[in-house]
């Protein structure tokens, strides 16, 4: 069995609306957790969706 490599990982700066960053981190912390986190599980999910063509 292989051994599991680290996740290698990128810092990123994005600029969001206001409003919409403020109720995702409202959300993570009653779900508590992190934006980082719901970021991640949102664009996983993004990146199931079928192409847009």
């Amino acid at each position: 069995m292989k051994p599991l490599e680290p996740v290698k990982k990128v810092k990123t700066t994005l600029e969001l609306p206001e409003e919409l960053w403020r109720a995702a981190k409202i959300r993570a912390m009653d779900e508590r957790t992190d934006l980082r986190t719901v970021l991640t599980a949102a664009l996983e999910a993004y990146l199931k969706l079928p192409k847009h063509r």
